[in-house]
Protein backbone atom coordinates (compact mmCIF):
# COMPACT_ATOMS: atom_id res chain seq x y z
CA UNK A 1 0.00 0.00 0.00
CA UNK A 2 1.37 3.42 -0.99
CA UNK A 3 0.00 6.31 1.02
CA UNK A 4 0.39 9.81 -0.36
CA UNK A 5 -0.12 13.45 0.59
CA UNK A 6 -2.44 14.25 -2.32
CA UNK A 7 -5.94 15.29 -1.29
CA UNK A 8 -7.87 14.97 -4.56
CA UNK A 9 -11.23 16.58 -5.08
CA UNK A 10 -13.76 16.45 -7.88
CA UNK A 11 -14.07 19.97 -9.26
CA UNK A 12 -16.53 19.24 -12.05
CA UNK A 13 -18.51 16.40 -13.58
CA UNK A 14 -21.20 15.84 -16.15
CA UNK A 15 -21.42 15.34 -19.90
CA UNK A 16 -19.44 12.09 -19.61
CA UNK A 17 -16.49 13.90 -18.00
CA UNK A 18 -15.07 14.12 -14.49
CA UNK A 19 -12.31 16.53 -13.48
CA UNK A 20 -10.21 15.52 -10.48
CA UNK A 21 -7.92 18.21 -9.08
CA UNK A 22 -5.06 18.44 -6.57
CA UNK A 23 -3.24 15.25 -7.53
CA UNK A 24 0.38 16.07 -6.87
CA UNK A 25 3.74 15.11 -8.40
CA UNK A 26 4.42 11.39 -8.35
CA UNK A 27 0.76 10.59 -7.69
CA UNK A 28 -0.16 11.88 -11.16
CA UNK A 29 2.13 9.27 -12.73
CA UNK A 30 0.61 6.50 -10.62
CA UNK A 31 -2.93 7.55 -11.57
CA UNK A 32 -1.94 7.54 -15.25
CA UNK A 33 -0.35 4.10 -14.82
CA UNK A 34 -3.58 2.87 -13.20
CA UNK A 35 -5.69 4.07 -16.15
CA UNK A 36 -3.27 3.29 -18.96
CA UNK A 37 -1.97 -0.13 -17.92
CA UNK A 38 -3.85 -1.22 -14.80
CA UNK A 39 -0.68 -1.10 -12.70
CA UNK A 40 -2.40 0.16 -9.53
CA UNK A 41 -5.65 -0.05 -7.60
CA UNK A 42 -6.53 3.47 -6.46
CA UNK A 43 -8.85 4.73 -3.73
CA UNK A 44 -9.39 7.78 -1.52
CA UNK A 45 -9.28 7.15 2.21
CA UNK A 46 -9.65 9.89 4.84
CA UNK A 47 -9.27 12.40 2.02
CA UNK A 48 -5.90 11.00 0.82
CA UNK A 49 -5.08 8.92 -2.24
CA UNK A 50 -3.93 5.35 -1.64
CA UNK A 51 -2.34 3.10 -4.25
CA UNK A 52 -1.90 -0.65 -4.24
CA UNK A 53 0.10 -2.40 -6.96
CA UNK A 54 -2.16 -4.71 -8.95
CA UNK A 55 0.63 -7.09 -10.04
CA UNK A 56 2.95 -9.22 -7.98
CA UNK A 57 6.51 -7.89 -8.25
CA UNK A 58 8.86 -9.91 -10.43
CA UNK A 59 11.50 -11.88 -8.50
CA UNK A 60 14.97 -10.44 -8.13
CA UNK A 61 17.48 -12.11 -10.48
CA UNK A 62 19.43 -13.36 -7.46
CA UNK A 63 16.37 -15.24 -6.18
CA UNK A 64 16.47 -17.64 -9.13
CA UNK A 65 18.74 -20.33 -7.69
CA UNK A 66 18.77 -22.15 -11.02
CA UNK A 67 21.01 -19.33 -12.28
CA UNK A 68 23.63 -19.73 -9.54
CA UNK A 69 26.58 -19.58 -9.54
CA UNK A 70 26.73 -16.59 -11.85
CA UNK A 71 30.42 -17.21 -12.60
CA UNK A 72 31.51 -20.80 -13.14
CA UNK A 73 35.09 -21.98 -12.93
CA UNK A 74 36.80 -22.35 -16.31
CA UNK A 75 37.44 -25.84 -17.58
CA UNK A 76 41.03 -27.03 -17.92
CA UNK A 77 40.90 -26.45 -21.68
CA UNK A 78 39.50 -22.94 -21.23
CA UNK A 79 42.22 -22.10 -18.70
CA UNK A 80 44.87 -22.65 -21.37
CA UNK A 81 43.22 -20.03 -23.60
CA UNK A 82 42.46 -17.32 -21.03
CA UNK A 83 43.68 -13.82 -21.74
CA UNK A 84 45.40 -12.63 -18.58
CA UNK A 85 45.74 -8.92 -19.40
CA UNK A 86 43.18 -6.24 -20.24
CA UNK A 87 42.68 -4.69 -23.65
CA UNK A 88 44.22 -1.30 -24.20
CA UNK A 89 41.21 0.98 -24.71
CA UNK A 90 43.10 3.01 -27.32
CA UNK A 91 43.83 0.02 -29.51
CA UNK A 92 41.69 -0.23 -32.65
CA UNK A 93 39.39 -3.22 -32.89
CA UNK A 94 40.77 -6.11 -34.84
CA UNK A 95 39.03 -8.58 -37.08
CA UNK A 96 39.02 -11.20 -34.31
CA UNK A 97 36.80 -9.15 -32.01
CA UNK A 98 33.40 -10.58 -31.08
CA UNK A 99 30.56 -8.11 -31.45
CA UNK A 100 27.18 -8.21 -29.74
CA UNK A 101 24.15 -6.30 -31.02
CA UNK A 102 21.37 -4.71 -28.97
CA UNK A 103 18.17 -3.33 -30.47
CA UNK A 104 15.69 -1.11 -28.61
CA UNK A 105 12.35 0.53 -29.42
CA UNK A 106 11.14 -2.12 -31.84
CA UNK A 107 8.98 -0.60 -34.62
CA UNK A 108 10.14 2.93 -33.65
CA UNK A 109 7.47 5.42 -34.78
CA UNK A 110 5.52 2.78 -36.70
CA UNK A 111 4.22 0.77 -33.74
CA UNK A 112 1.15 -1.43 -34.00
CA UNK A 113 0.43 -4.85 -32.56
CA UNK A 114 0.84 -6.44 -35.99
CA UNK A 115 4.04 -4.54 -36.78
CA UNK A 116 5.54 -5.45 -33.41
CA UNK A 117 4.66 -9.14 -33.85
CA UNK A 118 6.10 -9.15 -37.38
CA UNK A 119 9.42 -7.54 -36.37
CA UNK A 120 9.72 -9.58 -33.16
CA UNK A 121 9.30 -12.82 -35.11
CA UNK A 122 11.98 -11.68 -37.55
CA UNK A 123 14.47 -10.92 -34.77
CA UNK A 124 13.81 -14.27 -33.12
CA UNK A 125 14.43 -16.01 -36.45
CA UNK A 126 17.78 -14.17 -36.68
CA UNK A 127 18.90 -15.48 -33.27
CA UNK A 128 18.00 -12.48 -31.06
CA UNK A 129 16.54 -13.00 -27.60
CA UNK A 130 14.13 -10.59 -25.90
CA UNK A 131 15.17 -9.25 -22.50
CA UNK A 132 12.88 -7.14 -20.33
CA UNK A 133 13.54 -5.27 -17.12
CA UNK A 134 11.29 -5.49 -14.09
CA UNK A 135 8.36 -3.11 -14.14
CA UNK A 136 9.34 0.24 -12.68
CA UNK A 137 7.38 2.32 -10.20
CA UNK A 138 5.00 3.57 -12.90
CA UNK A 139 4.61 0.23 -14.73
CA UNK A 140 7.20 1.14 -17.35
CA UNK A 141 9.92 -1.30 -18.37
CA UNK A 142 12.82 -1.58 -20.81
CA UNK A 143 12.90 -4.15 -23.58
CA UNK A 144 16.12 -5.03 -25.36
CA UNK A 145 16.58 -7.48 -28.22
CA UNK A 146 20.02 -9.01 -27.78
CA UNK A 147 22.33 -11.02 -30.04
CA UNK A 148 25.29 -12.12 -27.85
CA UNK A 149 27.62 -12.41 -30.84
CA UNK A 150 27.60 -12.81 -34.60
CA UNK A 151 28.55 -16.43 -34.01
CA UNK A 152 25.00 -17.13 -32.80
CA UNK A 153 23.24 -15.53 -35.76
CA UNK A 154 20.56 -17.75 -37.27
CA UNK A 155 18.36 -17.99 -40.35
CA UNK A 156 18.56 -15.31 -43.01
CA UNK A 157 20.99 -13.19 -40.96
CA UNK A 158 23.45 -16.09 -40.71
CA UNK A 159 23.10 -16.74 -44.44
CA UNK A 160 23.69 -13.07 -45.22
CA UNK A 161 26.89 -12.91 -43.14
CA UNK A 162 28.13 -16.11 -44.76
CA UNK A 163 31.86 -16.67 -44.28
CA UNK A 164 32.66 -13.03 -43.46
CA UNK A 165 34.61 -12.38 -40.25
CA UNK A 166 35.24 -9.48 -37.87
CA UNK A 167 34.44 -5.98 -39.06
CA UNK A 168 33.20 -7.14 -42.45
CA UNK A 169 30.73 -9.52 -40.81
CA UNK A 170 29.54 -6.73 -38.52
CA UNK A 171 29.07 -4.34 -41.43
CA UNK A 172 27.12 -6.98 -43.31
CA UNK A 173 24.93 -7.77 -40.28
CA UNK A 174 24.05 -4.16 -39.43
CA UNK A 175 23.28 -3.39 -43.06
CA UNK A 176 21.00 -6.42 -43.26
CA UNK A 177 19.19 -5.53 -40.01
CA UNK A 178 18.66 -1.91 -41.01
CA UNK A 179 16.97 -3.04 -44.22
CA UNK A 180 14.85 -5.83 -42.72
CA UNK A 181 13.80 -4.72 -39.22
CA UNK A 182 12.15 -1.52 -38.00
CA UNK A 183 13.75 -0.28 -34.79
CA UNK A 184 14.60 2.88 -32.89
CA UNK A 185 18.23 2.20 -31.97
CA UNK A 186 20.86 -0.43 -32.69
CA UNK A 187 24.00 -0.61 -30.54
CA UNK A 188 27.13 -2.65 -31.15
CA UNK A 189 29.34 -3.72 -28.25
CA UNK A 190 32.66 -5.52 -28.01
CA UNK A 191 34.32 -6.99 -24.95
CA UNK A 192 36.77 -4.74 -23.14
CA UNK A 193 36.99 -6.37 -19.71
CA UNK A 194 36.40 -9.91 -18.51
CA UNK A 195 36.62 -11.98 -15.35
CA UNK A 196 39.87 -13.90 -15.08
CA UNK A 197 41.63 -16.30 -12.72
CA UNK A 198 44.53 -15.15 -10.51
Amino acid sequence: MIETESKPRITSYGGREITISDIRGEDQKRVLAAFNSGAYWVRVRDGNLEFCESWEPLPEPTQDEEMLPFWRKPTEEESKRLQMSLFEIENPLDDHSSYSISIQHLCAYDYSADSYSYNAEKLESYGFICMRSKRGLYAKFWEIWFLPGLWCAEGDLKDHIGSLKGKQALKSATSFLSLNVRFGTLDVSTQRLAACVD
